[in-house]
């Protein structure tokens, strides 16, 4: 009984919306398409993009992998380096073996006319 209350809680969560983010590495080794966001918690406004890139993920669900990368954490200076990362926020779309195919700057990100038709034509 105990297993049958466990699985069917699992299977309420998955179907909430709620989508979780996952680390770069799982989320790279996935088929699917990767968003990425590259933030800074010591940022004024960090709260308000991340919550945002949460809205994304209830938008457009398990069509894409998520991952936040705070850059402020020792455990993202190695994509401090490989991604170059000079200005933030911003998100990173991925299609395919890591390669960067679309960068969307903080205007476009905090702005739903902008980055939902981006986001859905990257999916084609």
């Amino acid at each position: 009984m105990k297993k049958l209350f466990i699985l069917f809680s699992v299977m309420i969560f998955a179907m909430s919306g709620a989508y979780a983010d996952m680390t770069f590495t799982d989320a790279q080794s996935s088929s699917k398409p990767m968003a990425v966001l590259v933030y800074a918690s010591w940022l004024d406004d960090a709260n308000s993009y991340v919550q945002q890139f949460n809205n994304l993920k209830s938008q457009f669900g398990n069509k894409y992998n998520y991952v936040t990368i705070d850059v402020a954490t020792n455990s993202a200076k190695e994509y401090n380096k490989r991604f170059d990362i000079y200005k933030m926020p911003y998100v990173l779309l991925f299609k395919s073996r890591c390669k960067i195919m679309r960068y969307l700057e903080t205007n476009c990100m905090m702005n739903n006319q902008c980055i939902t038709p981006r986001m859905d034509s990257f999916l084609r």
